[in-house]
């Protein structure tokens, strides 16, 4: 599973790449993050629409229902097949659809040879290009939003070399439709597994520093 994200670029730089057609509201500089990894729990620039237009916004990767508050850890990842039918994102599906903006992410997968047993591994589209992953992020109709109103990724079909759930990364064509709350969740198009590249880490430690 995705455990952390790259950004080494700016916000304009993967807006470029998206397309987007709406201008988009509140982007901050086009300074890359200061650390490039970006950790559940840490707020980064996500892309969802509003009453106004496209609007960037910085939300702490985590969500956990309103009515939960402390007593349930935040849910870092979601898989759509699920998220319809799955009580707790009513608050948030079909209509606080995001994205999250990067270059790739961390993995740790199973390997018998590596210490531990697990192995970590930084995964990326094979041709190099920016990822735009499909998000949910809670927006409270008509309030100010909190601090800790945070977003979930979503997640497609378990992948044999991670032995877990992939994020659902979507390329910028269709990352654009996704934005559009009327998409059925069975007409999404993301992006296979055979498409990215795993490269391992030599020093995991360098991942989190």
């Amino acid at each position: 599973m995705c455990e952390c994200f790259a950004q080494y670029q700016g916000p304009a730089d993967y807006l470029r790449v998206l397309g987007a057609e709406q201008p988009v509201l509140d982007s901050a500089s086009n300074e890359p993050p200061g650390h490039p990894t970006i950790e559940p729990g840490t707020r980064m620039l996500i892309l969802h629409d509003s009453d106004t237009g496209l609007r960037l916004t910085p939300r702490p990767w985590g969500w956990t229902p309103l009515w939960a508050g402390k007593r349930q850890p935040a849910s870092i990842s979601a898989p759509l097949q699920i998220i319809s039918a799955c009580l707790p994102f009513h608050a948030l599906w079909p209509q606080t659809r995001a994205l999250v903006m990067a270059d790739g992410w961390y993995a740790w997968s199973d390997d018998a040879q590596a210490p531990n047993g697990r192995r970590c591994h930084f995964v990326r589209l094979k041709s190099g290009a920016p990822i735009f992953v499909a998000a949910l992020t809670q927006i409270r109709i008509g309030l100010a939003p909190e601090e800790d109103d945070g977003f979930v990724i979503l997640t497609q079909d378990h992948d044999p070399r991670a032995g877990t759930a992939l994020p659902l990364v979507l390329a910028p064509e269709h990352a654009r439709s996704w934005l559009d709350s009327q998409l059925p969740a069975e007409q999404v198009q993301y992006l296979a597994p055979d498409q990215f590249e795993w490269s391992a880490v030599t020093d995991p430690a360098q991942v989190r520093r």
